[in-house]
C-alpha cells in the first residue's frame, strides 16, 4: 500500500535515502523492528511531499507577483490572476495570505503605492499620469487613497521628499537628514 501511494505521488527517494532503506532493510530482524522502520520511512515521505507541496506553492505565489507587478497599471482582479497561474481564486487567496503573510488586494494596494512613491520622487509626471499609472481609474479617487494612507497629497509628499532631497545635498559631510 505504501509503494503504491509513494509510486501514485511521483515521490522519488534520494540517492542517500535508497541506500540507507536497503541497509537498514537488511539489519531488520523482527517484526518491532520493522514497524519503527516502516513508520521512520513514512514519516520520511511525507515530510518529502511536504517541502514538494511547500516549493511548488511558493513558485506559485511568486508567478502571481511577477503577473501583479507588470500589471500594477490595471486594476487586477483576483479572479485573473488565479486564471494566469491555472489555479482557483479561492486557493489563491488562501496562499497568497498565508505565504505573503497579506491578503491579495492589500498586497496589490502596497505595490501600487511603493511604485507611486517611485513615480513621485523620481520622475516629473503628473499626479494625474502616475494615478493612471498604477492603476487607479481616477486622480481624485487616488489623491483621496494616498492621503488616508500617508497623511498627505501625493503633491505635498513630492514637495516634502525634494527639499529633504535638496537640505541633504547641500550639507557636504555631515549626517543626513
Amino acid at each position: 500500500m505504501l509503494s503504491s501511494y509513494i509510486r501514485d505521488m511521483h515521490y522519488e527517494f534520494g540517492e542517500n535515502e535508497k541506500r540507507d532503506i536497503y541497509s537498514i532493510f537488511k539489519s531488520i530482524n523482527n517484526v518491532s523492528d520493522f514497524c519503527d522502520w516502516i513508520l521512520e520511512l513514512i514519516k520520511s515521505v511525507f515530510t518529502g511531499l511536504n517541502e514538494r507541496i511547500e516549493n511548488q506553492n511558493s513558485n506559485l505565489i511568486d508567478e502571481a507577483k511577477r503577473y501583479i507587478y507588470s500589471n500594477i497599471e490595471k486594476d487586477i482582479s483576483l479572479d485573473e490572476v488565479a486564471e494566469h497561474i491555472n489555479i482557483s481564486p479561492a486557493y489563491l487567496s488562501r496562499l497568497f495570505k498565508e505565504i505573503t503573510g497579506v491578503n491579495f488586494v492589500t498586497y496589490i494596494k502596497e505595490l501600487k503605492f511603493e511604485r507611486a512613491e517611485e513615480l513621485l520622487l523620481n520622475s516629473n509626471l503628473t499626479i494625474q499620469q502616475i494615478a493612471f499609472e498604477v492603476g487607479f481609474n481616477t486622480p481624485a479617487y487616488f489623491i483621496q487613497q494616498f492621503k488616508a494612507k500617508y497623511g498627505y497629497t501625493p503633491n505635498r509628499f513630492r514637495k516634502q521628499k525634494n527639499i529633504l532631497n535638496q537640505i541633504n545635498n547641500a550639507v557636504p559631510n555631515s549626517d543626513k537628514l
